[in-house]
């Protein structure tokens, strides 16, 4: 899901959560509109991060994962293979106390460690994989990360996610191009949607956005 700042796309993923109520229209799932579905029904197939997702600083790396799913096992094993699927797990695994290291130094200076904005993006994707939903949501996850990074997180994703729906909002129409549906939101409407090559024939507002990105690496 793209578009320009204000085009309603995190309002969008609020209203399918139900954490905003529609006020025109409704929405369905199979056909069964969302507020005749009991809520725990429904949020226990979606997995979401949203931009303001918090850090947990007084919890370890293990804990703050498992919080992704606590209705899980705290087991190392999954734990460490969500990381890795972020690019994380070498860089745990040289922590002196490895995922029982604090996420910060105030709750223990000798087993916490410090991360940059890149990595404290990572672990909260790592947490919200290991919920392993059928519907994940990410709204704009990687915006700290660099190009490069980004693009390996995404092709471990689409292989770990197979078969399973990733909603994925982003300002980085290189990430964008791979969906296999793009929808362009714009003044709170779903303006444009298709594949890259469709939309691009359109000459719409997703080409107009695309061509101006695109300038900027020329």
């Amino acid at each position: 899901m793209v578009g320009e700042n204000g085009a309603g796309k995190t309002t969008l993923t609020r209203l399918l959560l139900g954490l905003y109520q529609p006020q025109q229209g409704n929405i369905s799932v199979n056909g069964t509109k969302l507020d005749h579905i009991q809520e725990n029904d429904w949020l226990r197939h979606i997995g979401v991060l949203l931009q303001d997702f918090g850090m947990f600083e007084d919890l370890t790396i293990s804990e703050a994962i498992w919080l992704g799913d606590v209705s899980k096992p705290r087991d190392k094993g999954a734990i460490t293979k969500v990381l890795k699927e972020v690019g994380l797990d070498k860089k745990v695994e040289d922590f002196p106390h490895g995922l029982d290291s604090y996420i910060g130094k105030w709750m223990d200076r000798e087993k916490g460690i410090e991360l940059s904005g890149g990595e404290t993006q990572r672990m909260a994707i790592a947490r919200a994989l290991f919920r392993d939903p059928e519907i994940l949501i990410l709204d704009e996850p990687t915006s700290s990360i660099d190009a490069n990074a980004e693009e390996k997180i995404f092709s471990k994703l689409m292989a770990s996610r197979k078969g399973k729906t990733t909603l994925f909002i982003s300002h980085r129409f290189s990430t964008a191009r791979r969906a296999e549906k793009i929808i362009f939101m714009e003044d709170g409407k779903l303006a444009e949607q298709g594949t890259h090559d469709e939309l691009m024939k359109q000459k719409g507002g997703y080409r107009q956005m695309f061509t101006t990105q695109a300038e900027g690496y020329r």
